[in-house]
C-alpha cells in the first residue's frame, strides 16, 4: 500500500484548522455539555463538482470542504449505555466554521489519516 501520509503532512500543503471539540455527559440527571478546542494542521481542499452533486440540496447551498489530516476528528457518537458521548467536531479555517459531516479513515496507509468532509455553518 502506498503511503500517503507524507503528503497529508507536508507543510507546502497544510493550514492551521482549530478544532472545536463538545463532549456530553449526564450531571444529576441533566446533560451536560463541555466545549474545549485545539490546533491542529490540515490540508484543505474543495470539494469536487461530483461530490458537490452528491450532497442533500441544503449543504450545497452553503458550501462544504475536504479536510486532510493525522488528527482523529469525531463526528457525533454515542460512547456508552448513560448517552455520554461527542457531538460533531466543529473545524475552523480562515475564520469560517465547518460541522463535520463525514469522516474517511485510512488507517492502514502508513501512519494513519483521515479525510474530512466539513459543511459551513453560517452564523456559527
Amino acid at each position: 500500500m502506498l503511503d500517503l501520509t507524507c503528503v497529508v503532512t507536508d507543510s507546502n500543503f497544510i493550514d492551521d484548522v482549530k478544532v472545536y471539540r463538545t463532549a456530553s455527559t449526564w450531571v444529576e440527571g441533566r446533560l451536560s455539555n463541555t466545549t474545549t478546542n485545539f490546533n491542529i494542521y490540515a490540508s484543505v481542499q474543495a470539494l469536487s463538482p461530483k461530490e458537490i452533486m452528491t450532497m442533500p440540496e441544503g449543504d450545497r447551498i452553503s458550501g462544504a470542504m475536504h479536510f486532510y489530516t493525522t488528527t482523529q476528528i469525531y463526528r457525533t457518537q454515542v460512547t456508552n449505555a448513560n448517552v455520554d458521548g461527542y457531538l460533531s467536531d466543529m473545524l475552523e479555517w480562515q475564520n469560517k466554521k465547518y460541522r463535520v459531516k463525514q469522516i474517511n479513515e485510512w488507517g492502514h496507509s502508513g501512519s494513519g489519516w483521515y479525510k474530512i468532509v466539513g459543511v459551513y455553518m453560517e452564523g456559527a
